[in-house]
């Protein structure tokens, strides 16, 4: 005989090999229960009172997962970072992205570290509590992170300077100048792979920076004859 609560639940036999089990007639509501069994042979002699064993039964699905980092549409320009969020205490997350497992963490304070590729990232987690019971993958709004290695930090992502511009992801200053790839190609438009220049064709690129600088302090000369004495109105 079995008995949930000092409740009894009914009777089985017990198998040749010294076991038996027992379906309860009804679930048990979410909550502690403490089983105990007795057996009786067949003389009807029964046994004390086997020692309870407390299960707790929890069919309810935990909450979603939280993903608190990176921002939705941010850009991560070292391939290796962190995503991080909440979820219920003890529970097991689970870190995906296009389907793909990325890695597992325990709430209630998650982080997953990551290296990946140049690439899109949607990333969304599951939930799964101790009892076994998951969440659904949590849905649109979880964030979209764009990884654009840039190893140099110029501004430009490596992949750009290895496909687009024939630069080198690892040097600021690609042609050792003393202007950084980006500035040459975004500011100065000039060759960030070449430093010297010939008389025909043109300035180095550190001299075509001093003149273009010139060019600017001549115009606003121009435009404001008292430079360094005007009022704030001529550099509107």
């Amino acid at each position: 005989s079995v008995l949930a609560n000092g409740t009894a639940l009914g009777t089985t036999t017990v198998t040749s090999g010294g076991m038996f089990s027992l379906t309860p007639p009804a679930p048990f509501p979410d909550a502690p229960v403490t089983l105990t069994a007795t057996q009786a042979d067949r003389a009807g002699n029964t046994s004390p009172s086997s020692a309870p064993v407390t299960v707790t039964v929890d069919t309810v699905r935990p909450p979603s997962g939280l993903i608190e980092g990176p921002a939705h549409e941010s850009v991560q320009r070292a391939a290796s970072f962190d995503v991080f969020g909440t979820a219920e205490g003890g529970a097991t997350v689970r870190l995906y992205s296009h389907g793909v497992l990325l890695g597992t963490s325990s709430g209630p304070s998650w982080r997953v570290s990551l290296t990946l590729p140049d690439g899109l990232y949607i990333f969304y987690v599951t939930v799964t509590d101790p009892a076994g019971n998951e969440t659904e993958m949590t849905d649109c709004t979880d964030p979209h992170v764009t990884v654009e290695t840039d190893s140099d930090s110029d501004g430009i992502s490596d992949a750009e300077e290895t496909v687009v511009h024939f630069t080198d992801p690892q040097r600021a200053d690609t042609d050792g100048d003393g202007v950084t790839d980006a500035d040459e190609l975004r500011i100065h438009h000039t060759d960030p792979l070449n430093a010297t220049r010939t008389a025909t064709d043109g300035p180095t690129d550190s001299r075509l920076q001093m003149d273009m600088t010139q060019r600017i302090m001549i115009l606003m000369a121009t435009a404001c004859p008292t430079i360094g004495k005007c009022s704030t109105d001529c550099w509107r």
